[in-house]
C-alpha cells in the first residue's frame, strides 16, 4: 500500500456527496477518480488522482450504487464540481501531512 493510500485512514471524507455521505471516518479510503484516458482494465489512475471518500460516497463514485432522484449525481457537471472540490480538499490535507 502506498503512502498516499495509507494517508486516507482516519481522514474525513472530502467527497461529501450531499445526501449520500455517511461521515464515518473509519470507512474512508483513497478513491480513484476515473476519466477517459487515465485508467483501463486492471489499471487505476495515479494516487494523485484520488480523493478521500467514505464507503457511501465511494460506492456512488465508482457506480456500485445508483442513486435515483439525486440531481447532483444525474447531472454530470454538478458531479464534476463535487469531485474537483474533493480533489482540492484531499490535496490540501496531503500537503499538510507532507505527502505532496
Amino acid at each position: 500500500m502506498t503512502k498516499l493510500r495509507k494517508s486516507a485512514q482516519g481522514k474525513p471524507c472530502t467527497l461529501r456527496f450531499p445526501g449520500i455521505c455517511n461521515h464515518d471516518w473509519s470507512t474512508v479510503v483513497l478513491a480513484h477518480v476515473t476519466e477517459k484516458g487515465n485508467h483501463g482494465m486492471g489499471l487505476k489512475p495515479p494516487d494523485t488522482s484520488a480523493v478521500y471518500a467514505c464507503s457511501s460516497c465511494h460506492d456512488v463514485l465508482d457506480g456500485r450504487v445508483q442513486v435515483k432522484g439525486e440531481r447532483f449525481v444525474q447531472e454530470e457537471e454538478i458531479r464534476r464540481v463535487c469531485v474537483a472540490m474533493a480533489l482540492k480538499r484531499t490535496h490540501e490535507l496531503m500537503r499538510e501531512d507532507g505527502l505532496l
